[in-house]
């Protein structure tokens, strides 16, 4: 519980920093980055045992998180038609939502079955996997 405290916490106050960061500039990068380093921080929450190790790790998540979360909003801005802009973060935050119900079962699923450890290298995997396709889809265009 502390662990996800710090996660969010961080998450929460490099929010408002990264939207002004983001301002003006191609956020595409900054989103890849971000999700680049959380999906590195959960492989190494995989092979962390010690609590402040642990802490730490999930602080720079958050951070990667916030940075993230804030980048794909901005991206999700300056590409759509400004008629479909609502549209657009309507379809973005659907999806988000919808990650956040299904992925803890999955997760869950896996963490019971096969171990925590599992649960997190699954989660790596599948973050890489997503920017595998993020990067594919946005050169496709």
């Amino acid at each position: 519980g502390l662990g996800f405290t710090v996660r969010g916490l961080f998450s929460t106050i490099v929010r408002y920093p990264a939207s002004i960061a983001s301002k003006g500039r191609s956020t595409f990068p900054l989103l890849i980055g971000g999700l680049v380093a959380q999906a590195a921080m959960i492989a190494f929450l995989a092979s962390s045992s010690i609590l402040n190790i642990v802490l730490v790790l999930l602080a720079i998540q958050g951070v990667m998180y916030g940075i993230s979360l804030t980048a794909g909003n901005v991206y999700v801005i300056a590409e759509a038609p400004v008629e479909r802009r609502g549209a657009a973060m309507g379809v973005y935050q659907s999806f988000s939502n919808a990650s956040s119900v299904i992925c803890p079962i999955i997760l869950g699923s896996v963490a019971e079955s096969y171990g925590v450890a599992s649960s997190l290298q699954l989660a790596a995997a599948a973050s890489i996997f997503g920017i595998v396709l993020c990067i594919f889809l946005s050169r496709a265009r």
